[in-house]
């Protein structure tokens, strides 16, 4: 492999974490008014991100249909990284952890709580299920290949 294939690796790797984060938001970009999100219950969160994962999903599944781009398969790496980095480590001197705020009881959401399901959730959702579509796609394509592969020619010879 050159160097010029690793710098195309590289960047069809970026392309896809592109696509995975921005895909599912154009997709269900239409169908979030029909959530009521207004009334910011968990039920409508749990809507809005189930929405999201299966936008996801989707993009993931054709991107890898039409393209094959194995990259695209990999992208929940930086999700998980992402997530944990937010989970784990403190994101600034003023806030405590996403996993500290989000494990205190509370009678309802306040605006730090959702920026950080919003910042950190979100795309290892999106990249997430990104990935699982590619996968699924790659698996059901290669399934659906190997049964219209002859094993043997009884007819020959």
């Amino acid at each position: 492999m050159t160097l010029g294939d690793s710098v195309r690796a590289f960047g069809v790797f970026l392309l896809n974490l592109v696509l995975a984060l921005a895909l599912p938001g154009v997709l269900d970009g239409p169908l979030v008014p029909f959530l009521h999100l207004r009334d910011q219950t968990r039920a409508a969160f749990l809507k809005a991100d189930l929405l999201t994962a299966t936008a996801a999903f989707v993009s993931g599944y054709f991107v890898y249909h039409f393209r094959r781009w194995a990259q695209s398969k990999w992208v929940w790496l930086v999700g998980v990284c992402w997530f944990v980095s937010g989970a784990l480590f403190i994101v600034d001197n003023k806030h405590s952890t996403m996993f500290l705020e989000l494990s205190r009881v509370r009678a309802g959401f306040d605006f730090l709580t959702v920026g950080n399901w919003l910042g950190f959730t979100i795309p290892l959702l999106t990249t997430g299920f990104y990935s699982v579509g590619a996968f699924c796609c790659c698996f059901f394509r290669d399934r659906k290949h190997s049964e219209y592969e002859p094993t043997s020619d009884v007819n020959a010879g």
